[in-house]
């Protein structure tokens, strides 16, 4: 599938750098307020047993995601990785049409390993999307509604990626 930079606005800018840096602060508060919800997040009702990929965001990997599947799995969900390796690893856009070829390929990819776990389990999918994992599973719920059941987003961004810190990375 081929896609093209026709919708996306030309005069976006990056974040400051310090307003990226300043996100680190964050990420730490954030994992350490994880120890201190442990007793909330075991009174949350039991899953259905249905399955659950999880999608990592940019240059993450399966263990990015596996707390979150540990969880799901210990609340009766049927929480599997993508088991695709590192998302977008081997590649290096250089202008936003390679982006969006990527993206496209990728979407492609993952959505094989999609149909694939919705033939193995007899049941739609839900799709938990971390960052850029989020914009592959919203493009595949909409693509795919036959195979998915819902969506899941967490930190992904809406938008011309132009206008992210990390697009020149």
């Amino acid at each position: 599938m081929e896609a093209t930079a026709q919708y996306f606005t030309p005069d976006l800018r990056p974040p400051k750098l310090r307003h990226s840096i300043m996100e680190l602060g964050r990420v730490i508060m954030e994992i350490g307020s994880t120890a201190m919800l442990g007793p909330l997040l075991k009174s949350l009702p039991e899953g259905d047993g249905h399955t659950i990929m999880t999608i990592p965001g940019f240059m993450g990997a399966d263990g990015s995601t596996s707390q979150l599947r540990k969880f799901l799995n210990s609340r009766g969900y049927n929480a599997i990785p993508w088991g695709l390796g590192r998302n977008a690893a081997d590649v290096r856009s250089q202008n936003i049409d390679d982006f969006l070829n990527h993206r496209a390929e990728m979407e492609d990819i993952i959505a094989a390993r999609v149909e694939q776990e919705f033939i193995a389990s007899g049941g739609k999918l839900t799709l938990i999307g971390w960052s850029l994992g989020g914009l592959y599973a919203v493009a595949l719920a909409h693509r795919f509604p036959q195979w998915i059941r819902q969506v899941i987003t967490l930190g992904t961004p809406f938008g011309d990626p132009r206008g992210t810190a990390l697009y020149s990375v």
